[in-house]
């Protein structure tokens, strides 16, 4: 199963670079003859034309959702690093979660950072004003510096879109997300990893608390599964489902398997 889910990716990613997202009305006959024929004719990383695929790439965007304490900033930070090894690709990851912490930290006094701190520990999403112009604004300047460098932007969207509202807004600016990876995670093993876990300078977070994460996963019920069953119904996005309980190694060694698959000419390590 796993063979296949990421043959599927790569496919249809490598027809979408190619394409530039040029969305195609081929029977499911002629879908699995070009699909075979790809397969069987993938060129390695010397042997493509670096100036054709590297000049003006399109940026990639590749959401990362699942309950808190799933996994998702542990994927996002352990691929990037080993992405950003080839000097080709810029890989930038975006946390609406980092952002709104920093901001609590860099202005702890002000009504809004109160007003996102109760929010937060309260397991309620921030209202997408509050979130989005800090999102849009990474990713345009992540973007110009790509193209400046001749570089390919891959964007690791971590917990966003987290709500419909965000969602729309995204592809309304920067058009249907490439591909979902989505991590699967039961409550119970969620729970447990939040509350044993701190921060880089050994810090517990304020919202890291039982009563705290059960409002948080009621509110990934409630506000991100309708995103997720939402990209599941995009053709123009793949979901590629992860297993959160799995170690670290294994989950991140999946994630990077699949990227691997859906972007060979960029994988040199």
């Amino acid at each position: 199963m796993m063979f296949i889910i990421t043959k599927k990716i790569h496919t249809f990613l490598r027809t979408k670079i190619s394409h530039k997202r040029k969305v195609e009305s081929d029977t499911q006959a002629e879908k699995s003859v070009r699909k075979s024929q790809l397969s069987c004719v993938s060129p390695t990383y010397d042997q493509l034309d670096h100036k054709e695929h590297l000049e003006s790439p399109e940026p990639v965007f590749i959401a990362i959702l699942g309950p808190p304490a799933s996994g998702k900033g542990t994927i996002c930070r352990d691929v990037q690093r080993l992405l950003n090894s080839n000097p080709r690709l810029l890989v930038t990851t975006i946390s609406t979660g980092e952002i709104l912490r920093e901001k609590l930290e860099n202005d702890p006094d002000s009504n809004e950072s109160k007003l996102i701190k109760k929010q937060m520990e309260d397991g309620i999403l921030c209202a997408p004003e509050t979130v989005l112009p800090h999102v849009f604004s990474k990713i345009e300047t992540c973007k110009q510096t790509a193209i400046k460098n001749g570089q390919q932007a891959i964007f690791f969207l971590d917990g966003f879109p987290r709500e419909i509202a965000l969602l729309d807004a995204f592809q309304n600016k920067f058009g249907s997300l490439d591909a979902l990876l989505n991590v699967l995670c039961d409550d119970n093993t969620a729970i447990n990893r939040a509350l044993s876990r701190k921060d880089e300078k050994g810090n517990v977070r304020s919202d890291d608390t039982e009563a705290s994460m059960k409002k948080r996963l009621n509110t990934f019920r409630y506000s991100t599964t309708p995103v997720i069953t939402k990209l599941n119904d995009d053709d123009k996005c793949i979901v590629y489902p992860l297993d959160g309980t799995a170690s670290k190694i294994d989950v991140v060694n999946n994630a990077l398997a699949s990227l691997k698959l859906s972007w060979p000419q960029f994988m040199i390590f």
